[in-house]
């Protein structure tokens, strides 16, 4: 589970980390729906590994 900052509020996204894009400074996360979301490094606040 990732936390993550967006225009003064936060909240969480449950998925899987696929690419860390050192180019872009972006993590491209997997969905459960199988969509893919885009997080860029200075919007993260924690991680949190979920079994």
């Amino acid at each position: 589970m990732l936390t993550v900052w967006d225009d003064g509020f936060t909240h969480d996204i449950t998925g899987r980390v696929h690419y860390v894009d050192p180019i872009t400074h972006e993590l491209r996360i997997v969905l459960k729906s199988g969509k893919f979301e885009r997080v860029a490094f200075d919007n993260l606040i924690g991680v949190k590994v979920l079994n």
